[in-house]
């Protein structure tokens, strides 16, 4: 992570100069005051420091309802094509590889309709919105490529 960190902080707008890589038994437990973490996988966590900066709600939703019409759309396509004829005929491989890709869209709809849901309530600061979008950049590859 350390040979990454000035990506990190590039998709974050922080300061390359203030992210540490550290073994998951030095990190606290609580996340530092001005940061966000965000889960990349059992053994990864990441604590970027991300000063609070005014955010535009307004183009943050049309963001939000933009993505969520996108992996809806996909969603919904995926689910068309997993008919019993399908199931019965596909090889276990092309079966377990839909059922895999409508889960994940499923999981991202229901992350991104939290996020709307949460941002239509109040405006969040901004290290929120960046752990949210960094979070499902980071849980969720496949969908940057169908995902525009």
């Amino acid at each position: 992570l350390r040979a990454e960190s000035s990506a990190l902080a590039w998709l974050a707008r922080a300061d390359p100069e203030k992210i540490e890589a550290k073994a998951m038994s030095e990190r606290p437990n609580e996340t530092p005051s001005g940061c966000i973490r965000v889960v990349i996988s059992d053994e990864i966590e990441v604590d970027m420091p991300v000063p609070e900066k005014e955010i535009d709600v307004g183009k943050e939703l049309q963001r939000l309802e933009k993505q969520l019409n996108q992996v809806s759309a996909l969603l919904e396509s995926t689910e068309k094509k997993i008919t019993p004829q399908f199931m019965e005929r596909a090889n276990p491989t092309a079966k377990e590889k839909i059922l895999q890709k409508r889960d994940e869209l499923a999981q991202q709809k229901v992350t991104i309709s939290a996020q709307l849901e949460e941002l239509s309530a109040k405006a969040p600061a901004r290290r929120d919105v960046v752990a949210a979008a960094l979070a499902l950049f980071f849980a969720a590859p496949q969908a940057r490529a169908d995902v525009g």
